[in-house]
């Protein structure tokens, strides 16, 4: 069992870092360190949009396509992109 986090901004996956989470903090944060210590389970970390990206092709319309572009506006604007289906 383990637990999935997206996170705005700028993440570094492989070292668990969120760069950058506009609105939320300010600073580098190890993502992962610090959700392992208080919850227990292994942690991966993803941007959010990336995030919606995967969850549309894995169970929604993307399951149908090759070429795929989430775009996300609100309090920012992000943007996913799948062509070729990689």
């Amino acid at each position: 069992m383990g637990v999935g986090i997206g996170i705005i901004g700028p993440v570094e996956k492989k070292k668990g870092i969120s760069k950058k989470a506009y609105g939320v903090w300010k600073l580098e944060i190890n993502v992962i360190d610090y959700f392992e210590q208080k919850l227990g389970y292994k942690v991966v970390v993803e941007n959010n949009v990336k995030v919606y990206m995967i969850a549309e092709m894995l169970y929604g319309k993307g399951r149908k396509v090759e070429n795929l572009l989430v775009l996300k506006w609100g309090l920012g604007i992000g943007k996913a992109l799948v062509v070729n289906e990689e």
